[in-house]
């Protein structure tokens, strides 16, 4: 009788087991056609119309667009980008704002080329040379600590404290963070897509006490700019947006909240005949299409057993620094502290796809328990 309820039982397993594979790649699988759409668009230069000669300002469309590619498997769309970015880095670094230095670290690591020499500059010293303190805009912090915290461990400590003790000052009452954190003129309010920056930045810290109540402070507020089709944007002004359900796609799937009715409303924001994301006015968008495929991208590597869009993806030395700037090799500028302002600093990621196998592997789990349980029953009587 123990033979055939060991068999009984590997059976039920067996079954367990294939049926929770088949549902994570269901929803692995259920993006991929939006993903293909995404890519496909904005690696079309006659799409982007993006102008490479120009050089007088950093356009951070391209560097979005080339950053999330390559987050896609793309890594050499666009080529003239390498001499781009280094010609604007040489000749505009003193123009450059913590975030400009974040994502270029970012694309580059995505590409898989040096970050230690771009335009005479290497861009992890830069990023640990500011003065975070100093930070008004949100940007000029999240972005940040996420770079830093991307090839490092997530400790507690040195820079990064810095960052995230500056980020929590700015907390608002209602939860929420604001774009930036003095007033320029507009008042100080929350704001959505800065809100779930700041919870993807946070994520990796919610171990510590106070991190977590503002993750979870953060968290509250951003669920009262979710409409009812799942989308998120300004609720007060009765305006969704792509670019708001990306990123609270992003930071929900960091915190493991679910969000498989987002998911649903964004796809809603793209363009079936063209592949690409709509923005407001219902126009294909470069910003919108980039910060849809990257929350896409998050929820299919989140359903397939990754660790998200900005985790590690390779083995994570220790950081044992306790102090400010003892590994950066340049100089802090004015440059470096100066505040962010470029538009398109949004960024934010989901857990879509991972819950539902999760969901079906816990129900066929807690039946394998009770089949055992009626089988040993059996056995014994």
């Amino acid at each position: 009788m123990k033979k055939k309820f060991n068999k009984v039982l590997s059976g039920i397993l067996a079954v367990a087991m294939v049926f929770c594979l088949l549902a994570t790649q269901a929803s692995a699988q259920s993006v991929d056609k939006e993903i293909n759409g995404l890519a496909s668009w904005l690696a079309n230069s006659e799409k982007t119309g993006f102008d490479f000669d120009d050089t007088s300002a950093l356009d951070t469309d391209i560097l979005w667009t080339v950053l999330v590619l390559a987050k896609a498997g793309n890594k050499t769309v666009y080529p003239e980008f390498e001499n781009y970015v280094n010609t604007i880095v040489e000749a505009q670094y003193a123009s450059l704002y913590p975030a400009n230095f974040a994502l270029i670290y970012l694309t580059e690591l995505a590409r898989g080329n040096d970050t230690t020499n771009i335009g005479g500059h290497d861009m992890l010293a830069s990023l640990k040379s500011v003065d975070y303190t100093a930070q008004t805009y949100l940007s000029s912090l999240y972005f940040p600590l996420i770079a830093l915290d991307y090839k490092e461990a997530p400790e507690y400590s040195g820079v990064r404290k810095a960052i995230v003790d500056t980020i929590l000052a700015a907390q608002q009452p209602n939860g929420g963070f604001p774009y930036c954190s003095v007033d320029t003129g507009y008042g100080i309010t929350s704001d959505p897509d800065t809100t779930s920056f700041v919870i993807q930045a946070l994520a990796d810290f919610k171990s510590v006490p106070e991190v977590a109540t503002a993750l979870e402070n953060a968290l509250a507020y951003l669920e009262t700019q979710k409409f009812d089709d799942g989308s998120y944007g300004y609720v007060e002004w009765s305006s969704k947006s792509a670019e708001s359900t990306a990123q609270a796609i992003i930071a929900k799937n960091c915190l493991g909240k679910p969000c498989d009715d987002s998911v649903t409303a964004l796809k809603g924001f793209i363009n079936p005949e063209t592949g690409a994301g709509k923005d407001y006015t219902g126009a294909d968008n470069t910003m919108t299409t980039y910060q849809t495929l990257l929350a896409l991208l998050d929820v299919k590597d989140r359903a397939e057993g990754g660790n998200g869009i900005y985790k590690y993806t390779a083995p994570v030395p220790v950081d044992t620094t306790n102090e400010v700037d003892t590994t950066a090799s340049e100089s802090s500028t004015d440059a470096t502290v100066a505040p962010t302002t470029a538009k398109s600093n949004k960024v934010d990621i989901p857990r879509t796809g991972g819950n539902t196998a999760v969901s079906v592997f816990v129900g066929l789990a807690l039946a394998t328990g009770a089949a055992s349980l009626v089988l040993r029953k059996k056995d014994e009587d």
